[in-house]
């Protein structure tokens, strides 16, 4: 039983005038140890109804800071790290017809260097640099590096990808390289990501970059 159900009981046997038989269960039950001190000490004074009234209120207050989706309640894709794609392939996989994007946010409202696309449906964004985004448009074969992690937004998780340029190989180490700068200013960018979960996006302009002739 999760705290809130087992407060609803706990009410309930006051409400009900059930006993006490069953409050040493429901009180021990209790993850906030000092609000079911606070509750031993309104039944030591007999306040019944006060009591009450603060599993009302602590419900309340509690209920404010929930999240809708947690990591399991969104759209699940079952990867980390895509190397050597491109931004065809990119839309293929994450199911995007059409990569609607906006100039990112920051908290304060401000231009940054970063495009986004945002599905709230899906709770997925993409983000990827302005420059990178020019890039794909003059060469839509380049290729390219997806990242994938979980962010937190005001009502919940959303997957967070971020395309970046694949680099050439390195000869000497035989591996395949992103651009640092460009890595740094996304994530920089992404740190400070202001999604809203209505898709705040809809009284913007779409820039349908990959889309346009």
């Amino acid at each position: 039983m999760n705290q809130i159900n087992n407060l609803i009981a706990l009410k309930s046997v006051f409400e009900l005038k059930m006993g006490h038989k069953s409050l040493g269960h429901f009180i021990k039950n209790i993850s906030d140890k000092a609000f079911a001190k606070k509750i031993i000490n309104e039944i030591k004074r007999r306040n019944f109804g006060n009591i009450t009234l603060m599993i009302d209120h602590y419900i309340y207050e509690n209920n404010q800071n929930s999240i809708l989706y947690d990591v399991t309640d969104i759209k699940q894709f079952d990867f980390v790290l895509v190397e050597n794609t491109t931004i065809d392939d990119i839309k293929a996989l994450l199911e995007i017809n059409q990569l609607n994007l906006n100039i990112l946010k920051d908290p304060a409202g401000n231009d940054t260097s970063s495009y986004c696309y945002w599905n709230n449906d899906n709770r997925v964004a993409v983000v990827l640099s302005i420059e990178l985004a020019k890039s794909i448009k003059e060469n839509n074969e380049l290729k390219l590096i997806l990242f994938k992690k979980f962010n937190k937004s005001k009502l919940g998780y959303y997957t967070h990808f971020s395309i970046e340029k694949q680099e050439v190989k390195d000869s000497n180490k035989n591996e395949l390289k992103i651009s640092k700068d460009s890595q740094y200013q996304v994530n920089k960018d992404s740190n400070n990501i202001f999604i809203e979960d209505n898709d705040n996006y809809d009284d913007q302009k779409i820039i349908n970059i990959f889309d346009e002739e």
